[in-house]
């Protein structure tokens, strides 16, 4: 722990007006139970059944455990999930049925190619979570791309009717090209940038197709 220094250190008392002093702590030096006050520059403990979030200048209900109030720092509330509900949303706030396994965090865990569903259509939460696989086949090709199904890349589909650019297609610069097309050669492009004044700028763009 360090301290703010302030101009009278050593005196028995601060001239009027010079300000205080106080004990400085730094994150790194809180530890895995306590968590950073920003207000205070200090750490402070968390509550029952609560850790440090992962930035640490908060807390958090440990995994199995739900969010009923958080008004930040270490005013959090949390109570435990009943044992045929033990998943937590991804919001931290309610408890849910997991269809497979759960993260570290106590959260529903789907495949890498699955979205996690946790609400219906109309935002009713589910009593279990769905793992919904996304369809990458006719006449829907769709893929996961950041938890969520989304239409694949058109050359995809172009050339092998599918989400797969596999061989002998060649993928490159994220699009899917057939082995049968010619690539474009090798090229130059030149850009010229003309002032009124009588020096000129070029600006040379090398552009490489593999």
């Amino acid at each position: 722990m360090t301290s703010v220094c302030c101009p009278w250190e050593g005196t028995t008392q601060p001239p009027p007006g010079l300000g205080f002093s106080l004990p400085l702590q730094r994150p790194a030096e809180c530890g895995r139970s306590r968590y950073f006050d920003v207000s205070r520059l200090a750490c402070g403990p968390c509550g029952q059944n609560q850790a440090p979030s992962a930035g640490g200048s908060s807390c958090e209900c440990q995994p199995g455990f739900r969010m009923v109030s958080n008004n930040g720092g270490s005013s959090v509330v949390c109570e435990k999930c009943p044992e045929n509900m033990s998943g937590v949303t991804q919001d931290g706030w309610n408890c849910i049925k997991c269809p497979k396994d759960l993260t570290s965090e106590g959260k529903c865990k789907c495949l890498i190619n699955e979205v996690l569903v946790e609400r219906s259509v109309d935002g009713v939460l589910l009593n279990e979570a769905l793992c919904i696989h996304c369809n990458g086949s006719e006449p829907v090709f769709f893929m996961f791309v950041l938890h969520r199904c989304v239409r694949c890349e058109q050359t995809f589909i172009n050339v092998s009717k599918s989400c797969d650019c596999s061989s002998p297609n060649i993928l490159t610069g994220g699009l899917c090209f057939s082995a049968t097309e010619s690539l474009p050669p090798k090229a130059i492009a030149t850009v010229r940038l003309v002032s009124e004044k009588p020096a000129s700028l070029s600006l040379c763009l090398l552009g490489e197709f593999h």
